[in-house]
C-alpha cells in the first residue's frame, strides 16, 4: 500500500495553525532632484517618468557628477548590446 498513512483533519477539527506573514512596506520617497530637471525631462520626452528614473539619475550623479547622462547612456548601451547578443531584441 502506498500513501501517507496519516489521517486527514476535517474542517474545524482541532486547533489550526494560523500563519501570519508580516510584509515590510518600503517607504518610497521622492528622489532628491530639482524640479527643473523634472520639467526638462517631461518637456523633452513629452511624458512623466516614474520616480525610479529619478532615483537612478541620482545614482548616476554619484558616479559622475559632471555628466550623469553619460552614465545613463552607457548603462542603456551595455544592456542593449547584451540583449542583441542573446537575440532578445
Amino acid at each position: 500500500m502506498v500513501g501517507g498513512g496519516g489521517k486527514r483533519r476535517t474542517a474545524g477539527a482541532g486547533p489550526q495553525c494560523e500563519k501570519t506573514v508580516e510584509v515590510k512596506k518600503s517607504k518610497f520617497s521622492e528622489a532628491d532632484v530639482s524640479s527643473d530637471l523634472r520639467k526638462e525631462v517631461e518637456n523633452l520626452y513629452k511624458l512623466s517618468l516614474p520616480e525610479d528614473f529619478y532615483h537612478f539619475w541620482k545614482f548616476c550623479e554619484e558616479l559622475d557628477p559632471e555628466k550623469p547622462a553619460g552614465i545613463l547612456l552607457m548603462n542603456f548601451l551595455y544592456t542593449w548590446v547584451q540583449m542583441k547578443q542573446r537575440k532578445i531584441v
